[in-house]
């Protein structure tokens, strides 16, 4: 099960979407927050508890953004998102793995949306799923 968690539904479902999609690639059995549990956004531990253990779900990958900074460069992005990954057996409800990494955003002009393109979550995600390789998790 994969978990994102920010400020907007709309951004947490598209990360949870190219993440499982990573990880699927690495032949993980994984599925979306937003696909088992349309409409929670934000779930606390209470509400992931019972769905993770009544499907059967071997662990959570949750994916919480802890801030977002400006940085100045030349790229189209100039905020940087910090988020801190973690892994979570389900069977020993028990912290696996973890690591902090940033990845690019923008604002949506005319709105207060703050946006990552697909493009750089797709790094962020291979990214995650290296880091998972390498610490022999994956």
């Amino acid at each position: 099960m994969v978990i994102v968690y920010t400020r907007t539904p709309v951004v947490s479902d598209m990360v949870e979407s190219v993440v499982v999609r990573q990880l699927q690639d690495q032949g993980v059995s994984a599925v979306a927050w937003h696909i088992a549990v349309p409409g929670v956004h934000g779930p606390s531990r209470r509400q992931v508890v019972p769905v993770v253990t009544s499907g059967e779900y071997t662990s959570v990958l949750s994916v919480n953004v802890l801030e977002v900074k400006q940085v100045e460069r030349d790229y189209p992005a100039t905020q940087v998102a910090r988020a801190e990954i973690k892994l979570f057996s389900v069977v020993t409800q028990k912290l696996v793995w973890s690591m902090v990494a940033d990845t690019y955003v923008r604002t949506i002009a005319a709105t207060n949306y703050i946006m990552p393109e697909e493009a750089d979550v797709q790094k962020f995600a291979e990214a995650l799923t290296g880091e998972l390789i390498r610490s022999e998790i994956l």
